[in-house]
């Protein structure tokens, strides 16, 4: 009876470290989130698509070359706007499901705390 006792503590105590190694896991992805934009995201896609569009504006004659030269800067600012909205959007968005993840470890690290807790106590008597 002791023996099966001192294995569960074993067992718990091994639970409890895996899930403080979670834990520390998910700290870890939400500190270096903001890392992880990336240049391409933020700024060639909009540089790609205002030049596709200075190009087609310079082919249907709709601007002056001046005139182009200002769309090419118009529409870049305003991909450039844009691109970093929707990064902000998927980082915040992201960083709430890391955030719920780690409160779930962190409640699960309670209940295995409180379980080793009871089990100590019966162990002692």
């Amino acid at each position: 009876m002791e023996s099966n006792k001192i294995e569960q503590k074993k067992d718990l105590l091994d639970e409890i470290l895996k899930l403080r190694e979670d834990l520390k896991e998910k700290n870890d992805m939400i500190n270096d989130l903001g890392s992880s934009i990336s240049f391409i995201h933020l700024f060639i896609v909009p540089l790609i698509v205002a030049t596709i569009v200075t190009f087609i504006t310079m082919k249907l004659s709709l601007f002056t070359s001046n005139q182009s030269a200002g769309c090419f800067i118009i529409t870049f600012i305003i991909c450039l706007a844009f691109s970093t909205f929707l990064n902000k959007n998927r980082l915040n968005k992201r960083k709430k499901e890391l955030v719920e993840q780690r409160l779930a470890l962190q409640k699960q690290l309670v209940a295995k705390g409180k379980e080793l807790r009871e089990l100590e106590k019966t162990i002692a008597n």
